[in-house]
């Protein structure tokens, strides 16, 4: 409890840090394009989404077709919800007459980003210290949220961080299960389809989960594994589903297909020039400024390799961990030639987690 009080007592602190910079760049929604375009783009979206209708049907149509399908909806939906109480006060004002309340409204939608990082930060890090001991769970933690790549991507309003959330309550339920395949399992199929839903990366799980399943497959055979299996690929699907209600729309699937390929067709390339792939050029020119030199990330791994191999209480977390995070790291890899830090996140932060396993 003195850890867990600890780690709550500097993630409060953590968050309040960032008050100041997030109220700046933010007088109006045009200023937003000097600062983050990202911002500017996704802003009128979420505007659009809180904005009443003349009738019930409107409303609702403006709160469900969110038109911005680069993300999923639960990005969207988290967001506008987060402002609805500041658009009521505010009467509900349109974008262009809404100046004075730009600020208020980006300072929340950014400190989101803490928020949901220090959340999926702290799950990670109680996976692999238990908050046992509390040099070592605050160590962890802190050094996972000051790396430059997670400082830099709370200065920001963007979906990586509530991504982070599912990911690392996957990983997290998982671990808690233990095998028993009752709610936690259900809760990670579930947190997995929302990863799935927001930005693809619960998809990354399939090796995971399929060693998950094989764990169990050890001790009860075939027919209950398959059983499970299909209950995880069920779950996941009606969260991706329930979650993005427009993809049983075959108009709207059609849009969200298209822009999804585009998408990916636009970061296996480059954004603005053809950029180089593979391992060298993705540590020169990103991972090295972002998450530490490669003895932090070769000291990471082999926690995680020591661990499976040779402990049987965290053996199947850094089982987990590993069929999770090399998979998706190869796809980095070779086939993503833009560099944002923040397409690591799901990659770096699980596995340096992993730098809180006692045996180090």
């Amino acid at each position: 409890r003195a850890v867990a009080l600890s780690v709550a007592l500097v993630s409060i602190a953590y968050v309040v840090l960032f008050v100041p910079p997030n109220l700046t760049g933010a007088r109006d929604a045009n200023m937003l394009a000097a600062f983050q375009v990202d911002e500017w783009v996704q802003y009128p979206y979420v505007m659009h989404m809180t904005t009443p209708g003349q009738t019930v049907g409107e409303t609702l149509t403006n709160a469900l077709v969110y038109e911005h399908y680069i993300y999923g909806y639960p990005f969207y939906l988290t967001s506008a919800l987060a402002i609805l109480p500041l658009r009521l006060v505010a009467g509900f004002v349109p974008l262009e007459a809404t100046n004075a309340g730009t600020t208020a409204n980006l300072l929340v939608l950014r400190q989101l980003s803490s928020i949901f990082m220090v959340i999926a930060v702290a799950l990670l890090t109680y996976c692999w210290t238990g908050f046992e001991h509390l040099g070592r769970t605050l160590g962890v933690f802190l050094f996972l949220l000051i790396t430059p790549a997670v400082f830099d991507n709370n200065l920001w309003w963007h979906a990586e961080s509530l991504t982070m959330v599912f990911v690392a309550l996957t990983i997290f339920a998982l671990q808690r299960d233990n095998l028993r395949f009752g709610r936690w399992f259900v809760v990670a199929a579930i947190a997995c389809g929302l990863g799935a839903a927001t930005k693809l990366v619960g998809f990354w799980f399939f090796l995971a989960v399929a060693v998950y399943l094989a764990f169990g497959w050890q001790h009860d055979g075939w027919r209950p594994t398959i059983k499970r299996a299909a209950l995880f690929a069920g779950l996941m699907a009606v969260t991706i589903v329930v979650t993005n209600p427009l993809v049983i729309v075959p108009s709207f699937a059609q849009q969200i297909v298209a822009i999804q390929r585009s998408q990916a067709a636009h970061i296996a390339l480059g954004w603005d020039t053809i950029a180089p792939r593979g391992p060298v050029p993705w540590y020169r020119e990103t991972l090295r400024i972002t998450f530490g030199f490669w003895w932090v990330y070769l000291l990471a791994l082999g926690a995680c390799i020591w661990a499976a191999v040779a402990d049987q209480e965290r053996r199947r977390l850094a089982t987990i961990t590993l069929a999770y995070v090399l998979p998706y790291a190869l796809y980095l890899f070779f086939f993503v030639a833009a560099k944002p830090a923040r397409y690591f996140f799901p990659v770096m932060l699980p596995l340096l987690a992993a730098l809180g396993y006692e045996a180090l």
